[in-house]
């Protein structure tokens, strides 16, 4: 009975390990390399030579040059990092404060002097030939934590920094439209691929507490990335090193703290309603020095706010069935060339007529012989819940105009990120994320806003 099990299970693993393997393979290529060449004072290679990377306070990765003395990292969460290369008969170098960036290519090539294996050879920065590789002739730039954090962002959205790139405006990157951005978080598609969301709708959505850096590429996007003609952005987020960190925030807006609009003024509306309070804490550290790290976030949102909304209603007459013209000439609200109608619903007559020129049509006496209207009432208490006019900018202005009126949406929204890492061996490692997003809101999904009073 156990072997059939196992052969019966055996073709699920299978295929779920090949389902995951495409995620597995884009998640390799958000990081950032380091690369080079080893060789001796004569230009010699060495291989077999031994290449040490160590993240500030976090794990090392080790590799070995090949038969061409090439060694190469892949993968590497960006941060700074320290490179030690020994081979026998050769003084260990060292080469300090490489940075590496998201889906950036860093080479350093390393030339050992002759020695015992004991000796040091500290390069420092300043020191080192500095060859930044790119995807060819892209265009973009890396955003890292200090700035994600420092910026200010209304409603703490990372991905808006992506304005800040060039030829970005809004949500169009180089012209093309806003869902053919293409952004990957942790190497993980970010968007729907029915829905085609645009940059600020994804639906894995970092905080920006939980951002180490991203990178923005605008143009041209190497073909490896596919999907859309837009911009890539690639997000890699936040790990636990050896040190434990961590922070608590919060930020707040207010009604009181905003100006009114000018079109709410125009017809006498307060300012809109707004009260923000964004909230959270993350920590990370590590469970197993050098080894396992973990990383977690919790962010909450509490927001009132609204919308304001123009719904077009009855004027006081055409609700008792009059509806009113100028001869031979079309009603024209506020906005109209000719207006028929002025900012308080009086009927302005137009060049060469006067009021005495307005015709008034009255339904119930068109008919002697028609029955008593409404007698059920209905129509009357539909008409007793739409408010009159107060806004003569949208309809005709004499039978039909604009109510404009605020409302009402609350939003609850509560988001976690838990991420551990782990080191295998010195030469493969292995991360998992998990996030939990839940948010409430209903103003916006519920569709047409009911009028004041209605409930």
């Amino acid at each position: 009975m156990r072997g059939t099990f196992v052969f019966l299970m055996l073709p699920v693993l299978i295929v779920g390990a090949l389902c995951f393997a495409p995620s597995m393979a884009m998640a390799q290529t958000s990081g950032g390399r380091i690369i080079g060449t080893v060789t001796d004072p004569s230009g010699a290679v060495i291989p077999g030579a031994t290449v040490t990377a160590t993240r500030e306070q976090a794990a090392t990765i080790v590799t070995q040059t090949n038969e061409a003395g090439r060694y190469t990292f892949t993968g590497l969460t960006p941060g700074v990092y320290t490179l030690t290369v020994e081979a026998p008969n050769f003084k260990k170098a060292v080469l300090a404060d490489i940075i590496v960036e998201v889906g950036g290519v860093v080479t350093r090539d390393v030339t050992l002097e002759p020695g015992e294996i004991t000796e040091e050879v500290v390069v420092t920065a300043s020191e080192q030939p500095v060859v930044e590789v790119g995807k060819g002739p892209s265009i973009g730039d890396v955003v890292d934590a200090r700035r994600v954090l420092d910026l200010p962002l209304n409603g703490r959205n990372p991905m808006d920094l992506i304005q800040l790139q060039a030829g970005v405006v809004g949500g169009n990157v180089s012209g093309n439209r806003t869902t053919s951005n293409n952004i990957r978080v942790d190497g993980v598609q970010a968007q729907d691929n029915f829905i085609q969301e645009d940059i600020s709708t994804t639906f894995i959505s970092p905080s920006v507490d939980d951002v180490a850096e991203f990178r923005v590429t605008t143009s041209p996007v190497d073909a490896e990335y596919g999907r859309g003609g837009g911009a890539q952005v690639d997000v890699v987020t936040r790990s636990g090193s050896n040190d434990i960190h961590g922070s608590v925030f919060y930020f707040h807006r207010n009604t009181a703290l905003n100006a009114n609009e000018f079109f709410n003024n125009r017809v006498g509306q307060p300012r809109e309603t707004l009260l923000r309070h964004q909230f959270g804490f993350r920590v990370g550290g590590p469970i197993i020095k050098d080894r396992t790290f973990y990383f977690g976030l919790y962010e909450g949102e509490r927001m009132s706010t609204g919308d304001t909304v123009t719904r077009t209603v009855l004027t006081e007459p055409a609700r008792r069935g009059i509806f009113r013209y100028f001869p031979n000439f079309a009603n024209g609200n506020i906005t109209a060339g000719t207006p028929t109608v002025d900012s308080q619903g009086n009927p302005v007559p137009p060049p060469g007529m006067t009021l005495d020129d307005l015709q008034r049509l009255d339904l119930f006496s068109l008919d002697p012989r028609r029955s008593t209207p409404d007698q059920s009432g209905l129509m009357r208490l539909l008409l007793d819940g739409t408010p009159l006019p107060n806004d003569f900018t949208v309809g005709d202005g004499l039978n039909t105009a604009g109510f404009t009126f605020f409302a009402p949406v609350n939003r609850v929204r509560d988001r976690f990120t838990i991420r551990l890492d782990h080191a295998l061996n010195d030469e493969h490692r292995i991360f998992g994320v998990y996030r939990f997003d839940d948010d409430a809101f209903p103003g916006f999904a519920a569709g047409f806003q009911r009028f004041p009073g209605l409930g």
